[in-house]
């Protein structure tokens, strides 16, 4: 069994076999094997994949893809950010009286590099692939209205 992935028959029985599109299911399978890779920390903390060599290396993904494609399942319910653990140790550190946390960096020193870490979540393989997706489609529409709305308006003002 080493080297398989296991695949819920529900993508297959609600649709998202036919719904999403090749980068996307791409995207999924490549967060599923890395949860398999690492079993202990895709739940804590989640799994993530950076660098151009790995993801084109061991997946066959470019970075608009892999970005395009965990927004996607993001927004599909197929996967979920998780809390990085910089976040988790952020959150126990002292707040002065003001409601600051009491760090401090020093000037010139560069930012640790956070990749964005996700979890997969099989649950949402069991809403109907079409609907979510329509679901997805209507309220990215609304939104490209409401923008285009309110260009028109401000154009109409000048």
């Amino acid at each position: 069994m080493r080297g398989t992935l296991g695949i819920p028959a529900a993508f297959f029985l609600n649709g998202w076999a036919q719904v999403l599109n090749p980068s996307e299911v791409a995207t999924w399978m490549a967060l599923r094997a890395l949860s398999k890779w690492a079993p202990t920390k895709h739940p804590e903390s989640g799994v993530f994949l950076y660098g151009d060599d790995r993801r084109w290396d061991d997946f066959g993904l470019r970075r608009d893809a892999w970005e395009d494609g965990c927004q996607r399942l993001l927004d599909f319910g197929l996967i979920r950010f998780a809390r990085p653990a910089a976040e988790e140790a952020a959150a126990g550190e002292p707040l002065s009286a003001d409601g600051w946390l009491m760090t401090f960096h020093a000037p010139g020193a560069r930012e640790r590099y956070e990749p964005h870490r996700y979890q997969v979540t099989d649950q949402g393989l069991d809403q109907g692939a079409v609907k979510v997706c329509t679901r997805e489609l209507t309220l990215r529409q609304r939104g490209l209205d409401r923008a285009a709305e309110i260009r028109n308006r401000i154009a109409a003002l000048t």
